[in-house]
């Protein structure tokens, strides 16, 4: 299997979670995609989230990684207006609640009937952070400060998650600069 192909397999396209995310109509299961995919949670780490872990107003979230090590993490305006509605609707005033009250399987069940119906294609919730980090590889954005976001204590992790694309080729070559462009 080559990148391209690699590539396909773990990471949704641009267009393709958009148009997943606009497709799906129950609220809660609209948020746990984005979050998941602004924050590069883990499902794990997104059904452990309390309340207090978060913080609407600067738009960061504590998570609990791997070896109960917590990282902060960032999502987007309109993840936090879903956020905002999803805990309104819920209710939830003591801190230790847990803000989705499901089990990760429940995600995965979610993730997969989405994947199939909409994409027509096998869909996970580790794909969601796959897609984060290769967005954020294609958008230029350096190994280190990626591995930093994602947790990773070892840039061979990051590697793995990270995969040769044409987004990036397409960035070296711009960033390279034209020698020829003196000429005319």
């Amino acid at each position: 299997m080559n990148d391209a192909e690699k590539l396909a397999k773990y990471v949704l396209s641009k267009k393709e979670l958009l148009y997943l995310v606009d497709n799906i109509k129950n609220p809660r299961d609209r948020l746990i995609i984005k979050f998941l995919y602004d924050t590069g949670a883990r499902v794990s780490e997104l059904t452990d989230l309390q309340l207090k872990d978060i913080d609407l107003d600067i738009k960061e979230a504590t998570l609990m990684g791997k070896g109960k090590k917590p990282r902060t993490v960032y999502f987007q305006d309109s993840t936090k207006n879903l956020l905002e509605e999803y805990l309104e609707s819920k209710k939830l005033t003591n801190p230790s609640e847990k803000v989705f009250a499901i089990k990760p399987i429940t995600v995965w069940y979610h993730l997969k009937k989405y994947g199939k119906e909409i994409l027509n294609r096998d869909l996970r919730p580790h794909m969601l952070r796959h897609t984060r980090l290769q967005h954020m590889a294609d958008e230029g954005v350096d190994s280190f400060l990626i591995k930093s976001y994602a947790g990773h204590s070892d840039i061979g992790t990051t590697q793995i998650y990270v995969r040769n694309s044409k987004f990036q080729r397409k960035l070296a070559f711009n960033r390279a600069g034209d020698l020829w462009e003196k000429e005319t």
